[in-house]
């Protein structure tokens, strides 16, 4: 069998030497790629899992606020009052925008029509944010949120000229408007 001599005079078999190449790859030994290969699993795995928990964590956020939503009496009311004021023709619903200190059922009927809208306007800025799933939440509220938006419009742009502030409730127009652009579509039966 050839051999060869190393820098201490030491005989060395070609076979030995063809194993330690082999065992290099990429000039590394066969041992790190291996090590690599598991930290990148590590890695991927524990992404998987942190984007797996935020996707059920959302899932269950949107849950909540939904339950929540049935739960909550003030917003029930205010809806009710809302729908019951854009049914009748004598009341344009943005007069509630101005100053009703004399009245206390106007003022109790704007402080509803407020409170729903703020709440949407939470709604509106988890879902922008990633707190809640807008899927979710727009299978169970599409038509809610944007009936309440397009009774509640000129109320809206009342409130904002009499403030001077364009920002209110935009991030609950800005869903609103999203949703009508691209509305639920009929689901069909089997």
């Amino acid at each position: 069998m050839p051999s060869t001599k190393d820098a201490e005079g030491f005989i060395k078999p070609i076979a030995e030497e063809a194993t330690q190449q082999a065992s290099l790859f990429l000039g590394e030994s066969i041992g790190f790629w291996v090590q690599t290969a598991a930290i990148v699993l590590t890695a991927f795995f524990a992404a998987w899992a942190v984007f797996s928990a935020r996707q059920m964590t959302r899932r269950k956020n949107s849950a909540d606020v939904i339950f929540n939503s049935k739960n909550d009496k003030k917003l029930r009311d205010g809806i009710k009052t809302i729908s019951q004021l854009h049914k009748d023709s004598t009341v344009e619903l943005a007069q509630f925008a101005y100053d009703l200190s004399n009245d206390q059922t106007k003022r109790d009927q704007a402080a509803s029509i407020n409170y729903v809208l703020n709440y949407y306007e939470y709604v509106a800025v988890g879902v922008k944010r990633g707190i809640y799933d807008e899927a979710i939440l727009k299978d169970s509220s599409y038509s809610t949120l944007v009936h309440m938006y397009e009774f509640c419009q000129p109320y809206i742009e009342n409130v904002r000229r009499q403030n001077q502030r364009p920002t209110t409730w935009c991030e609950f127009e800005a869903l609103a408007q999203k949703w009508q652009d691209k509305p639920l579509k009929a689901k069909r039966k089997r």
